[in-house]
């Protein structure tokens, strides 16, 4: 389990679960890609991870994500 930092936009605070220990190792200490370290993550467990912020509040900010 993770906790992630808190979110500029709303302030809230999220906890990832199930967070492989050596990955998040490899990206959080030893600068390994994220992508590449947590591949079962999707992208917004990602960006969780980044910067904290959720994928609604990314949503309200930048629109829909294009496909």
């Amino acid at each position: 389990m993770v906790t992630c930092p808190p979110c500029r936009f709303c302030g809230n605070q999220s906890v990832l679960d199930g967070v492989d220990a050596l990955g998040y190792l490899e990206w959080s200490t030893l600068g390994k890609e994220i992508q590449n370290a947590l591949p079962q993550l999707d992208a917004d467990q990602r960006e969780l991870l980044i910067s904290g912020t959720h994928a609604h509040c990314w949503a309200a900010l930048f629109g829909p994500e294009e496909e």
